[in-house]
């Protein structure tokens, strides 16, 4: 599978991961307007809502000034991403707009997907499946991604477990819930998601660990692709387990 064709699995699986997990929140709404994705999950931080443009746009100028009414209608902030060569004259008509560019974050891929067979010693991983684990799940992704933990509840309801192909997985050591990773399987992709390790216990593969699991599980599901979007410090490790950039994606802010 050439790098055209991983980038576009990448495209589609994060943009059934938004759609699922803004439909899954009380406040969240899903919308398609000439190739943005629109979605909003009532969240007050930008990064909580998105317009994601999955093709370039017919009318870029009068596109994005219908997303940006869009979201001032709701008094939401959002960040708008694109793949990086993807729609040129949609970010010169959002810097235009007033949304600027801010920074890119890696979408990689590993194909084939052949994950080791097992975790390491020490490290039992748990699907989530009530509220007890989620709200396990959700201690570690506040202190991991420095989120307010009052604000998770309403992002992170139970409804997400019951969406399809969607799976959150929480690592334990030594009895005590210290990572976790979530799946969002879309056809025979496999996207991992909200990889976070306490500040106790990082830097000791935990976090590569609950990645191997979610594309795991995954693989068993019959997944053959798995994708993710990296941090610049996941980046390396992510390298060094196979995956490789095929879609850069240019994040926009309003300013």
């Amino acid at each position: 599978m050439n790098d055209d064709e991983l980038a576009a699995r990448a495209d589609d699986n994060y943009a059934v991961w938004w759609r699922l997990w803004a439909s899954a929140t009380d406040r969240g709404e899903v919308h398609d307007l000439d190739g943005i994705l629109m979605a909003l999950t009532g969240g007050r931080q930008e990064w909580w809502n998105i317009a994601f443009i999955s093709a370039a746009l017919e009318t870029p100028v009068k596109t994005i000034e219908a997303v940006l009414r869009f979201f001032d209608d709701r008094q939401q902030p959002f960040i708008m991403r694109v793949r990086d060569g993807l729609d040129p004259a949609a970010e010169e008509a959002a810097e235009t707009l007033g949304i600027r560019y801010s920074d890119t974050i890696p979408g990689m891929a590993l194909s084939p997907l052949e994950p080791p067979d097992d975790a390491p010693p020490g490290l039992e991983i748990r699907t989530v499946a009530d509220q007890a684990t989620l709200d396990e799940h959700m201690a570690i992704s506040a202190e991991s991604f420095r989120i307010n933990p009052r604000e998770l509840p309403a992002l992170a309801p139970l409804k997400l477990i019951e969406q399809p192909g969607w799976f959150i997985y929480v690592g334990y050591v030594d009895g005590q819930p210290v990572t976790s990773s979530s799946l969002l399987l879309s056809g025979d992709t496999a996207g991992v998601y909200w990889v976070g390790t306490v500040a106790a216990h990082r830097k000791r593969g935990l976090g590569e660990a609950m990645t191997w699991h979610a594309l795991r599980e995954g693989a068993k599901r019959g997944a053959t692709v798995g994708i993710l979007q990296a941090s610049n410090m996941g980046k390396p490790i992510y390298e060094r387990m196979g995956f490789h950039v095929v879609s850069p994606y240019r994040t926009f802010v309003r300013k």
